[in-house]
């Protein structure tokens, strides 16, 4: 591939996905400064093997694959990093609309059952999910076959079923003494 047509496939991989990288190493605890210090060592790789990356619908999870190597390093060099279930924000003591301290909660009940998968589980359910890769693009930045990633995301997905249905809903709580409603309740409209 001649220079110019380099040039040319590596300024579209920068404009169409930056942003899908820049998001995943944020989601991951980055903040922005760091983030975008990776989304550049990440395309200067994307530079130096443009002729590498595979064309089409695979370029973003071979620029995720990428990013999740330089995070790696970026980890071992002892750079500590908040994990992501404390970027959520602690409740305030102000008075909210209740489906806003519902919508707070549920988010908190997701990341706890989250946070509570085996680390090869989170790191699959979140790129499927808020990077929104297909399962096949999520085995290859994991580096498995696309049958592994589909067995691993089918049991990672009722994994999360099953610990999502070990916490209470906030729909099912009694949002000013935090206590489990009645049965009866929970059906009727609580604000």
């Amino acid at each position: 591939m001649s220079v110019m047509c380099n040039q040319t496939r590596f300024t579209a991989l920068y404009e169409d996905h930056w942003r899908a990288v820049y998001a995943y190493l944020v989601r991951r605890g980055l903040g922005p400064e760091d983030a975008a210090d990776l989304v550049s060592a990440t395309f200067l790789t994307a530079w130096t093997k443009v002729s590498e990356i595979p064309v089409g619908s695979f370029e973003s999870a071979w620029l995720i694959a990428t990013a999740r190597n330089h995070l790696a390093n970026f980890h071992r060099k002892s750079i500590t990093v908040s994990r992501n279930a404390s970027l959520l924000p602690e409740p305030m003591g102000v008075t909210c609309p209740s489906e806003v301290v519902v919508g707070f909660f549920e988010e908190r009940r997701i990341w706890n059952a989250i946070s509570g998968l085996p680390e090869k589980d989170r790191e699959l359910i979140t790129l499927v999910v808020w990077d929104d890769l297909t399962p096949a693009q999520a085995s290859l930045v994991l580096g498995i076959s696309r049958s592994a990633g589909r067995v691993r995301l089918y049991r990672a997905r009722k994994r999360l079923a099953e610990l999502l249905a070990k916490e209470p809903s906030p729909k099912s709580i009694d949002l000013t003494t935090r206590k489990p409603l009645a049965s009866a309740e929970v059906g009727s409209s609580h604000e």
